[in-house]
């Protein structure tokens, strides 16, 4: 896969992964989510060796409960 950076040059990415794991994403309906997108799930940017994931729409929570031992004050 192929895709042009925001600075001109051509960044490209391996698929290291097509379809979600279902021991890291539990939910079916994600995971059906996910796959009908037809993105690989898992990718590498070959340039740097950074892998990301595939996060599909949606709502998620960022950050650690209010009550969490050893949470830090914003």
């Amino acid at each position: 896969m192929k895709l042009s950076s925001s600075r001109g040059g051509d960044v490209v990415w391996e698929t290291v992964q097509q379809t979600p794991d279902p021991m890291v994403v539990t939910d079916a309906a994600a995971r059906d989510r996910m796959t009908a997108t037809k993105l690989p799930w898992k990718v590498r940017n070959n340039a740097t060796g950074i892998v990301m994931l595939l996060v599909p729409p949606g709502e998620f929570v960022m950050g650690s409960p209010e009550n969490e031992q050893d949470r830090r004050p914003q």
